[in-house]
């Protein structure tokens, strides 16, 4: 079976399963449920995601663009609904950080999931991979950012590093053809790829993460305004905001070392930074730019990940 041609009742059947596991689970998510939860009941939790996450691994690969869409959401609202915040203890951000935690932990499986529709163009295209750089260079550039006093909190650089990770969740949109096509893409095929920010940042705010989804959907945009979305502020981004600008780097910097730049080989950590010199202002924030040659911290942060690995 190719991709997409997964039958429409075939479709319909992943959604019953989902719906009759969450009914067998249903007491889990009761109140009286919550406190104390007990190891049966931590047992049971664990089994209820186990189940979610492979019927995910298994139909993903099988459906096309608009299905992933509505079942990755429909997943996304189950995960919240699982995560409420009477499941936790502590302050209002303590418990914001607990759930973020468990709802990125949770979706990583499903970009995982998407991961394994690419039919061997896994490394080329990979959202996992590319995500968890990102991740780790966001997290970098924004606490050498914090250094210069630029008012980057830590709790700032805990919603850069979550909105790392599900910066891309909105490509599930893209047809693989597209994703993993060698050279550029048509007007046409940039169409279909620009709409999946403010898609990623629905499925968050899906959840009930605003703060990320206001991230994640940021990632494309651009100091000069020629990124998209066309219009980020109506999704509540101050375009003025230094720090809306660190994804948008880190993304840049990580497609063009590890796949490809203007449809060549990938360029080494010190070619990226001289593109990254050459973008300041236009595609990215120039004090951004500025922090990350004086600091090297992109650099540094690349050969982290490449020896890790």
């Amino acid at each position: 079976m190719k991709n997409g041609d997964i039958p429409r009742e075939g479709n319909a059947s992943i959604d019953e399963k989902i719906n009759s596991m969450t009914n067998a689970y249903a007491p889990l998510f009761s109140i009286s449920a919550l406190n104390p939860l007990d190891n049966e009941g931590l047992v049971s939790i664990e089994r209820y995601f186990k189940d979610i996450m492979e019927t995910t691994r298994d139909a993903l690969p099988f459906m096309n663009p608009h299905s992933r869409e509505v079942y990755v959401t429909k997943v996304s609202r189950r995960l919240s609904d699982f995560i409420g915040s009477e499941r936790y203890l502590g302050s209002k951000e303590e418990v914001h950080m607990k759930r973020l935690h468990d709802y990125v932990n949770l979706m990583w499986h499903v970009i995982e999931a998407n991961d394994q529709s690419y039919n061997g163009h896994q490394e080329q295209v990979s959202l996992g991979l590319h995500s968890k750089n990102v991740a780790s260079l966001a997290v970098s550039l924004a606490n050498a950012a914090a250094d210069y006093k630029l008012g980057i909190t830590t709790h700032d650089i805990e919603i850069i590093r979550a909105s790392g990770i599900l910066h891309d969740v909105g490509k599930i949109i893209v047809p693989d053809s597209i994703l993993t096509k060698n050279g550029k893409l048509t007007d046409q095929e940039m169409a279909r790829v620009r709409p999946h920010a403010e898609k990623g940042a629905e499925i968050i705010l899906s959840a009930g993460f605003e703060e990320e989804a206001m991230y994640a959907g940021a990632h494309h945009i651009r100091p000069d305004g020629k990124g998209y979305p066309e219009f980020p502020e109506l999704m509540g981004v101050n375009t003025s905001d230094i720090r809306v600008y660190i994804l948008p780097f880190a993304d840049m910097f990580e497609a063009i070392t590890r796949r490809k730049y203007k449809h060549k080989n990938p360029l080494s950590p010190e070619e990226a930074m001289a593109v990254a010199q050459q973008e300041a202002g236009k595609q990215l924030h120039p004090d951004l730019v500025k922090i990350a040659v004086e600091t090297n911290c992109m650099v540094r942060t690349y050969h982290e990940i490449n020896d890790a690995a």
